[in-house]
Parts: C-alpha cells; sequence; structure tokens
C-alpha cells in the first residue's frame, strides 16, 4: 500500500494505490485516524487500488462511524475502482440502504453500477 496525502483549503486528500489489505491494517487505520484527528474534512481516493480485502472495507466503515461521532466529514473521491466495486458486492456492502443515514457505501460512489 502507497498512500500520499494532499492539503488543500481545510480538506485533507489521502490517495492510496496498490493493496489495500489485512497487511496495511494497521498502516490504514494509523493514516485514517490521524486525518481525522487533525481535519474537518478528509477525503478518499481509491482509484490506483489493486486489492482490496474485506479487512480494510471494515476499517473504511469504523473511520466514517467516527467521522460521523466527530462530526467531521469522511467521504469518497474520483472513481471507484473495479477491485473495490468487487469486494463490496462479494461482502455485501454494495446495497441501496446503509447503517446511518449518511453511509459511506450509498449515494454518490456507485459502488454498485
Amino acid at each position: 500500500m502507497q498512500y500520499t496525502i494532499e492539503q488543500s483549503d481545510g480538506t485533507e486528500t489521502i490517495t492510496i494505490a496498490g493493496e489495500m489489505t489485512i497487511s496495511f491494517a494497521d498502516e490504514l487505520k494509523k493514516v485514517l485516524m490521524n486525518a481525522l484527528s487533525v481535519n474537518d474534512q478528509v477525503r478518499l481516493n481509491l482509484e490506483q487500488l489493486t486489492e482490496v480485502d474485506l479487512p480494510s472495507l471494515q476499517i473504511l466503515c469504523s473511520a466514517h462511524r467516527t467521522s460521523i461521532k466527530m462530526k467531521k466529514s469522511f467521504a469518497w473521491t474520483g472513481i471507484c475502482p473495479g477491485p473495490l466495486k468487487l469486494i463490496a458486492e462479494r461482502s455485501g456492502y454494495s446495497r441501496h440502504m446503509g447503517c446511518t443515514q449518511d453511509c459511506l457505501w450509498t449515494g454518490t460512489y456507485e459502488l454498485g453500477t
């Protein structure tokens, strides 16, 4: 997993490339939690992912739920990559109704298409 962090107008954008798998779970959690601790808006760009697994989806959901509790914004940016769509569909994350009113997996990211 490689990642870059960009700051612009009070928003931190994290771009993750390569594998986002359990091997990188601790690092992914630290990157996301650090971003949420110092920014009101965090955007996640995953366009360059080549592999994703279920634990990584769970970390993304946890970060999103944390952002809601902290009254911060955590959202997607860019185009949803094929590997993310595939694991989201196979694991049931691609659905029409989410876990919260503002669920990370519903809405504009088009996981199901």
